[in-house]
């Protein structure tokens, strides 16, 4: 059987076909739109970070033997003095914290803190859980601080929930200039 195909049906499948292509095109410039428009937010975003340039480096580490009790703080290093040089400026201060502790209570959350001159920074939130059946668990934690050009003294303090014995410790504070 053969299909005719009249002039009428033609015309409204051409008019059909020019929707379509015409929703098609919208389609297409909206598209384009949306990627030229990440594509900025990305660069925007890009362009709001700033480079650091390092100005320094201090590390501590040890076996300290430290037992930390349930409540307060307890210095897991010897306060660091720390330069942000220049007249003028800010400096980033950038902490990355790491201690091995074992403890045989249960539920027992573990924090590392950095104190800058005499004050905690960003609180002293609960990290890790060290285990209950005194197996060695080690908890890291990053921090960052902004402080004003000249001298500062920074130092990582532990605290616990239900008291741990600090095994290990290593703490590198870094210094940059933006």
């Amino acid at each position: 059987m053969a299909w005719k195909v009249t002039h009428e049906a033609a015309s409204k499948m051409e008019d059909v076909m020019k929707r379509f292509g015409k929703i098609g095109m919208l389609v297409a410039l909206a598209m384009m739109l949306v990627g030229t428009y990440r594509y900025v937010s990305a660069q925007e975003a890009n362009t709001l970070a700033t480079k650091h340039v390092l100005q320094g480096t201090i590390i501590t580490s040890g076996f300290p033997a430290l037992t930390v009790p349930p409540t307060g703080s307890t210095p897991v290093d010897a306060p660091q003095t720390i330069s942000c040089g220049g007249t003028t400026g800010t400096c980033l201060i950038q902490v990355d914290h790491s201690a091995t502790t074992e403890s045989n209570t249960t539920n027992n959350q573990f924090a590392l803190c950095l104190v800058l001159d005499g004050v905690m920074v960003n609180g002293c939130f609960y990290t890790g859980t060290t285990p209950s059946d005194n197996t060695p668990a080690t908890d890291y934690f990053s921090e960052n601080a902004v402080v004003s050009h000249g001298m500062h003294t920074v130092q990582t303090v532990a605290e616990s929930h239900n008291g741990t014995f600090v095994e290990y410790f290593s703490n590198t504070y870094r210094v940059y200039k933006p």
